[in-house]
């Protein structure tokens, strides 16, 4: 869909981490609702580059290094 997406990483994380992750994202991307989470996650709107560095280091938190695509 789009080399903007996080998917990818999106997808290795395990369920029990889902909620945390998506918090973590949602506070950093500045949005506050589940429709706008997914259009980010899906590649809808590019990420600024301080953006992408900190969806990087969440999903390196959590052991997850090949993030981005679908």
């Amino acid at each position: 869909m789009s080399e903007y997406s996080f998917n990818k990483g999106w997808n290795q994380v395990p369920q029990g981490k889902l909620k945390e992750a998506r918090e973590k994202l949602m506070k950093i991307m500045l949005i506050k609702t589940r429709a706008s989470f997914a259009n980010r996650r899906n590649g809808k709107a590019i990420p600024s580059y301080p953006e992408h560095e900190k969806i990087e280091e969440i999903f390196h938190e959590m052991g997850i290094t090949d993030i981005w695509g679908e």
